[in-house]
Formats: C-alpha cells, sequence, structure tokens
C-alpha cells in the first residue's frame, strides 16, 4: 500500500488494533489517539520502519512495551501516555536516535528509562534532537524534562 498517513484519532473506535495495520509498510503517520482501544501493541509494529511519528494516546491499551518499538529508527514522536501499559522500559528503546518527543505518562510503568535516549538529549549526541521526554514521576530518568 502507499498510504502514508492514518490518522484516526477521536473516532470512539473500540477493540484493539487491527493486525493489518502493520502491512501498511509506507506509513509515516499514525494516529489511534483519543478513543477506546484496548489490547497489545503488536511486535510487527517493526515493519513498520518508515513511521515518524506514533500516537496511541489516551486509549486503554496495556500489556508491555515491545522491544520491536526500538526498530522504529526514523520515529520522530512517540505518544502512548495516558494508556494502561505495566512494564518497564526495553533498552531498545534506546535505538530510537532521531526521537524528539516521547510522551510516556500516565501508564503504569516503571524502572528506569534506557540511558541511550537520555544520551540524546546531551549536547555531545551526534543527533542532539530529543526536546521533551515526559514519564510518570515513579520511573527513573535523569533527563526528563517532566513527570506526572
Amino acid at each position: 500500500s502507499l498510504l502514508a498517513d492514518l490518522m484516526l484519532q477521536g473516532n470512539q473506535l473500540t477493540g484493539s488494533i487491527p493486525s493489518q495495520t502493520t502491512e501498511l509498510t509506507n506509513l509515516k503517520h499514525l494516529l489511534f489517539e483519543g478513543n477506546s482501544l484496548a489490547g497489545t501493541i503488536s511486535t510487527d509494529i517493526a515493519y513498520l520502519t518508515n513511521l515518524l511519528f506514533l500516537s496511541l494516546k489516551n486509549n486503554q491499551m496495556t500489556g508491555t512495551l515491545p522491544t520491536e518499538l526500538g526498530k522504529l529508527t526514523r520515529l520522530v514522536y512517540i505518544l502512548l501516555s495516558t494508556n494502561k501499559f505495566s512494564s518497564t522500559f526495553p533498552s531498545e528503546l534506546g535505538n530510537l536516535k532521531m526521537l524528539e518527543r516521547g510522551y510516556f505518562f500516565g501508564n503504569k510503568l516503571t524502572g528506569k528509562l534506557p540511558q541511550e535516549i537520555c544520551a540524546n538529549m546531551k549536547d555531545e549526541s551526534p543527533y542532539g534532537k530529543m526536546q521533551v521526554l515526559q514519564v510518570d514521576c515513579v520511573v527513573y530518568c535523569d533527563c526528563c524534562s517532566h513527570c506526572y
């Protein structure tokens, strides 16, 4: 498919994200925010390697953050806030070197944010792009711009 943008925010969608979504390998923007979606993030999300913007915020999604999120190396924005994710942060999130904004608050995430993500905020980073990083205050993060 040549579809580049799938923006279905605020449509009162229920159920889980259709598995066919990961077959849309040319997607650059995937927005399912502000619905009532449940279920988990499929490990098949790794097929969306062209993705720049991922927003699943304000849903009822559960489970862990899959390590496969780290394969979305072009990702600039990731918005997973206000769901029911419950896990630690996979170290593979440190592969998101192009990330400018990450919103993870409003979940049941614990542990420590991978140091590689924090390195993207420092001046010595070859990328130096990270501008906003928000998590729940129970998460250890020495570089977050705000905690909730």
